[in-house]
């Protein structure tokens, strides 16, 4: 175990908060707009564990409420087994095991499909909260505005102004609020556009390598899983709403992911995951199931036992 959360401490997340442990948590908020941060640090100081482990337990909490969320979402969606076999596809994905070692990506996962769920349903002020705590710390949530515009105009566009804009107005307003507050997400999605998975994928080459290469075939293997997510999505589902929503949000993952760190990230764009179970047979879902399992268990071994 003290290997473990030796190991643990060493990323990059953890030696952040380590090193703000010892500070006022009002100097922790001003200092990083990660609220996963700010609850590691309030959690060490107020039960008095170290740091890196109070961000394990946060990161494995958040993960089971992602995971939570995703069948929710899915669930609105699709009908239940399909949703039960999408979320165990994400649970599967073979980097997922970071996101339970000290990661934000479960917290950012969350809340962004949580305020998709929202959006699907509605209630515009839960959702724009949700986008705002992912514009904190991850520019996917501007990069999805064309998704959430496209959710917006399909579920409201029959409503009167006066309503419409009140909608509106609950969703833009915290999302504005957020994006500012996190010092820069506005220009981190403008800068991302100059070093995003899209642009390597027009040109198919990325740091001067084919995206086909060895270097990056983890990576290129993401890209076609959520594309086969997306399309799947796309010929499956029967509401217009759903069909197009998980293409938006693979759009808006390219947009904002650096060709590198895709198959890290896959998970924030889980609802493509829903594609891919709508159609899968039985064999198929057991073929994919089973190829992730082995994925997986080749990269904690790469991880910890090479």
């Amino acid at each position: 175990v003290h290997q473990f959360l030796s190991f643990v401490s060493q990323g990059p997340e953890a030696s952040l908060v380590e090193s703000l442990a010892r500070q006022p948590i009002w100097d922790v908020i001003l200092q990083t707009r990660n609220p996963l941060h700010w609850l590691s640090v309030a959690g060490s100081q107020l039960f008095g564990v170290s740091p890196s482990f109070a961000l394990l337990v946060l990161s494995n909490l958040f993960l089971l409420l992602f995971l939570w969320e995703a069948f929710q979402l899915f669930n609105r969606m699709v009908t239940t087994d399909i949703s039960t076999l999408a979320a165990i596809f994400i649970l599967l994905w073979p980097t997922s095991y970071e996101l339970s070692l000290g990661s934000s990506l479960p917290l950012v996962g969350f809340f962004f499909l949580m305020a998709l769920r929202q959006a699907l349903e509605q209630v515009w002020w839960i959702s724009g909260l949700a986008a705002a705590a992912v514009a904190l710390i991850d520019p996917i949530a501007l990069a999805a505005l064309p998704a959430f515009a496209y959710v917006f105009w399909s579920v409201q566009r029959f409503l009167t102004p006066k309503e419409w804009g009140r909608n509106l107005a609950f969703f833009l307003v915290p999302m504005a609020i957020g994006g500012l507050l996190s010092g820069g997400s506005y220009s981190i999605v403008l800068e991302s556009l100059g070093n995003s998975a899209l642009l390597d994928l027009i040109s198919l080459q990325t740091g001067g390598e084919s995206l086909i290469s060895h270097a990056y075939m983890g990576q290129t293997l993401a890209l076609v899983f959520l594309f086969l997510g997306a399309t799947g999505a796309l010929f499956s589902n029967v509401n217009p709403l759903h069909r197009f929503l998980p293409l938006l949000v693979l759009l808006a993952f390219l947009v904002c992911t650096p060709y590198n760190a895709m198959a890290s990230r896959v998970p924030i764009a889980g609802i493509c995951m829903e594609g891919i179970a709508s159609a899968s047979s039985g064999m198929a879902s057991r073929v994919v199931s089973l190829l992730m399992v082995l994925l997986g268990a080749y990269e904690v071994y790469m991880l910890f036992g090479a």
